[in-house]
């Protein structure tokens, strides 16, 4: 089986093949959908035609780096949650 570049837009490895088979019969149509982030190629055709279209764009973007921590923000501080003075009663 041939190795398949990872996802452009997440880095995720996790993509697979989604099929979509017409009620009247009309020939299947296939496309690439990564299960990280959910970007597709268009609909093809063929599962091969997906995978070229896959592997076409992967090579054109580059997936973003992944920071090796990640920070939370901290919260903006506000006021000391009392009401104003001669407000409230």
């Amino acid at each position: 089986m041939k190795e398949h570049p990872d996802c452009p837009f997440c880095g995720s490895g996790n993509n697979i093949i989604d099929t979509f088979n017409y009620p009247s019969g009309k020939p299947a149509k296939f496309r690439v959908q990564c299960q990280g982030c959910l970007a597709a190629t268009h609909w093809c055709d063929t599962a091969d035609e997906a995978w070229a279209a896959w592997d076409k764009r992967a090579k054109a973007t580059k997936a973003p780096k992944t920071p090796k921590t990640s920070k939370t923000p901290k919260a903006p501080k506000r006021g000391r949650g009392r009401p104003p003075k001669g407000k409230g009663k």
